[in-house]
């Protein structure tokens, strides 16, 4: 399955932050670890494409976490700890940080 696929099924089709409603047009998977450590087709892509670092969310979000727009002082920390905590980001980073430093 897609990994695409997988995120929005986890979500139920809604923002996982904001809870509103998209079609796969509508809303978007933001990666916590961005692809930019390991690149699309990097050593580190089935690290970064794993689930647990991707959330679907509302462009606006997306762009907050992203740093291509700037909210109210910590905001982007506050939506990256609660989606962190909900997509189970918390347990893929143990995991993740084996595989690095392993």
């Amino acid at each position: 399955m897609r990994i695409y696929k997988q995120i929005v099924e986890r979500a139920g089709g809604v923002c996982e932050y904001t809870g509103t409603h998209g079609d796969f047009r509508g809303l978007q998977r933001a990666h916590i670890v961005h692809r930019k450590i390991g690149g699309r087709n990097g050593p580190m892509e089935k690290i970064i494409d794993d689930p647990r670092n991707s959330a679907l969310v509302t462009a606006d979000i997306h762009d907050l976490i992203d740093g291509r727009r700037h909210g109210w002082p910590g905001e982007r920390e506050k939506v990256l700890a609660y989606l962190k905590n909900k997509i189970g980001w918390y347990e893929w980073s143990k995991e993740y940080d084996k595989v690095r430093l392993g």
